[in-house]
């Protein structure tokens, strides 16, 4: 038998120990970055080393066991600055716990009742402007100054590996608030993107022609990223399919402004000047009324023709007048079509000729496109969904605002011509009588003024046209003595002679004056339609097909589906998991000067075993 020198045997056993060591050790690394399974183990223990020991994470009693990150922002990104150290602890709320206690930033956030390591905070978004040391409403404009107590940032992270971050429309709790529709949820902010684009050398109106100003409206957001039973899931390798990750995204509008849009408006506005101006003319204006005045004399002779022998009375020679009195036209319809938006019945848009404006509801405008697929609005998509990046939604629009445009200049035309013909129109015609100073069977003495006989018709345009309009005729005091009971007869001989003729000929002197004007509206409208849609849909090609502006919903990295991460968060950290509600990348495709702006942001990760903690997850 051979025998060993104890020294000899004392160097195998150290080295036994080391090579035992390092294989632990390995181990370790292997079930933090591997799918490792537990068929081979009975029980759930991780074999793990410790600088100066070694140790198991157990879990079934993970507490302090491992250190964890949660996040929530309600806005971050690289616009107006908002990662930069001097904002970022305003914007945010970040817990970590590096296995023995967990730290909160900023200092203002408070602990979440019935939660350990959980803290919430409200936007604070006049620090944040303050922060920013910019005029930032001119870019990014949110509701300072209103209850901002829905805009909430949540984080928390525990020892046991359990974290979670949420940003945006959030309970206390950290979850996201369903308590409102997608249509009563609030809105969150304005992204001024002509303003945006001009402070990156980008001219909208250069690209597309006159536009005063394009921004998207973002309506409330949230998003939640929480890891809950992190030991399980870092020991089958499965935290990336683990990871909860959540969104609301209640909608986002496109809102166009141009003096193209506008000119639809002031078109209406000055033909309606110019339809109240000239009927204003019509009013007193002498000679208007000549053949009239012939028409009413005519018949007022007529009569008395067969009363003159017992009156001694005649129309005298000369003095006839005949004058428009008034003309009442009610407009206030046509003005309230100018005044207030015309809206798609689908709700994809409106279209405001007051203020010169196309709203564009996005999704809305999928539905429409896609029906069935955005039920839920821009809720439930996949991961990294950039819809508006897509010509057949562009081609919806075009339809949608053409039929839109139509409908309304064919809406402003029926009722302006209705408001014509329903104007309502008082002629009068006064005729001067002279009575003879001494009458036997003839005048034998001189013929003297006496009064006059007036003679009013009223009544629309359509019933002056029609020959309905009201005829009444009444002599004045001093005729009406002269005749006594004979003004009757007068009355009615004058009114049977003048029925169907005196309507007719006031409505066509008032028709023709007004009437072209009206005609000529209709044609100028829609002329001026096309331009509209041809500068809405090169706005819409020139942002989203375009790429100067890419809209992510869902925005995740390291997705387990849908979509590619967003560029800019590739340079995350391995194990960290982030979701955004909405993602507004400008000018993605020039990274140089892009800028990108996050909107309902949770994040969770990167979690850590006690073992590697120091090393992976060192500063929490």
């Amino acid at each position: 038998m051979i025998r060993t020198p104890m020294k000899r045997r004392r160097r195998i056993r150290a080295i036994t120990r080391i090579v035992a060591t390092i294989a632990a050790l390995a181990m370790v690394i292997t079930v933090q970055n591997s799918a490792t399974t537990l068929a081979t183990w009975n029980d759930q223990e991780w074999v793990s080393a410790a600088p100066s020991s070694l140790g198991t994470a157990d879990c079934t009693v993970p507490t302090g066991k491992f250190a964890s990150r949660g996040e929530g922002r309600v806005l971050s990104g690289s616009l107006l600055g908002l990662d930069l150290p001097n904002v970022v602890d305003i914007a945010r709320v970040l817990v970590t716990n590096n296995t023995q206690r967990s730290l909160v930033r900023p200092s203002t956030a408070a602990p979440v009742s019935g939660q350990d390591d959980a803290y919430g905070d409200p936007l604070r978004l006049g620090l944040l402007y303050d922060a920013l040391a910019i005029d930032a409403s001119t870019v990014l404009q949110l509701p300072l100054g209103t209850d901002l107590g829905l805009l909430r940032q949540y984080g928390r992270a525990q020892s046991t590996g359990g974290s979670a971050g949420a940003g945006g429309y959030v309970t206390d709790g950290g979850s996201i608030n369903t308590s409102g529709s997608l249509a009563g949820y609030p809105n969150l902010a304005t992204l001024k993107l002509s303003t945006l684009l001009n402070s990156l050398g980008v001219n909208l109106g250069d690209l597309v022609g006159a536009v005063a100003d394009v921004d998207l409206t973002i309506g409330a957001v949230a998003g939640r990223s929480a890891l809950t039973n992190a030991c399980a899931a870092m020991w089958s390798g499965t935290v990336a399919t683990s990871v909860q990750r959540e969104y609301l995204a209640a909608g986002l509008t496109l809102g166009i402004t141009s003096p193209v849009i506008g000119v639809l408006g002031t078109t209406v506005d000055s033909t309606l000047l110019n339809l109240e101006t000239t009927a204003g003319g019509l009013i007193g204006q002498a000679g208007l009324l000549s053949g009239v005045v012939t028409l009413v004399v005519d018949a007022v002779k007529t009569t008395l023709n067969l009363l003159s022998a017992l009156t001694g009375l005649r129309v005298a020679n000369s003095g006839a007048t005949g004058q428009i009195t008034a003309i009442t036209l009610d407009l206030a319809p046509v003005r309230a079509l100018v005044d207030n938006p015309a809206h798609d019945p689908g709700g994809v848009l409106s279209v405001s000729l007051r203020n010169g404006t196309v709203t564009i509801d996005t999704a809305k405008l999928l539905e429409a496109t896609y029906p069935g697929q955005y039920s839920s609005g821009l809720n439930g998509l996949s991961p990294n969904t950039s819809p508006l990046a897509d010509p057949a939604v562009l081609n919806v629009l075009k339809s949608r605002l053409l039929s839109v445009l139509q409908a309304l200049v064919t809406n402003i035309d029926a009722k302006l011509t209705q408001a014509l013909n329903n104007a309502t129109v008082t002629a009068v015609v006064s005729v001067p009588f002279e009575k003879c100073t001494n009458w036997l069977v003839a005048c034998i003495g001189s013929w003297a003024p006496s009064g006059a006989l007036n003679v009013q018709v009223t009544g629309t345009l359509t019933q002056l046209l029609a020959g309905t309009a009201t005829i009444t005729v009444q002599a004045d005091a001093v005729l009406g003595p002269l005749l006594g009971g004979l003004v009757g007869n007068l009355v009615s001989g004058v009114v049977s002679l003048l029925t169907g003729t005196l309507g007719p000929a006031v409505g066509a002197i008032v028709n023709n004056a007004l009437k072209p004007i009206v005609s000529g509206l209709l044609p100028a409208l829609n002329t001026l339609t096309t331009p509209v849609i041809t500068l809405v849909s090169n706005v819409y090609t020139e942002l989203f097909l375009g790429g100067l502006v890419a809209v992510t919903i869902n925005a995740q990295n390291d997705p387990v589906t849908g979509g590619p991460e967003p560029h800019d968060w590739g340079a995350l950290p391995s194990g960290r998991y982030d979701v955004s509600a909405l993602r507004i990348g400008v000018l993605d495709a020039a990274n140089a000067n892009a800028v990108w702006l996050y909107l309902g942001r949770g994040s969770v990760g990167t979690t850590c075993s006690a073992a590697n903690a120091p090393i992976r997850c060192s500063g929490y």
